[in-house]
């Protein structure tokens, strides 16, 4: 809902790194180092969500954010590594 405020119409999930990239909502700039995670957490997920027919952030549900964590889990990262994700992705589904 944070990226989606300001936004005219519906943000599609292609632009939503880039929106949160430009949030004055975060408490600070993280280190180059871990925008290049964050930013290759959302890129897995915005291509399974393309994959999965979602187009904008607003159509993405609970049970999507469940497949999500289940296709993420299924592809063998780290307990770390999968929290991680759905940490950065949790406000998404909220």
């Amino acid at each position: 809902r944070e990226l989606q405020a300001g936004q005219d119409g519906q943000l599609p999930i292609a632009h939503g790194w880039s929106v949160w990239r430009a949030s004055a909502n975060r408490e600070s700039d993280p280190k180059a180092r871990t925008l290049a995670g964050y930013e290759a957490m959302w890129r897995r997920f915005q291509g399974w969500a393309g994959k999965s027919g979602i187009a904008h952030l607003h159509e993405a549900s609970r049970a999507h954010a469940e497949a999500y964590a289940e296709d993420l889990w299924n592809s063998g990262v780290s307990p770390s590594t999968f929290n991680q994700h759905i940490k950065l992705l949790r406000p998404a589904f909220l």
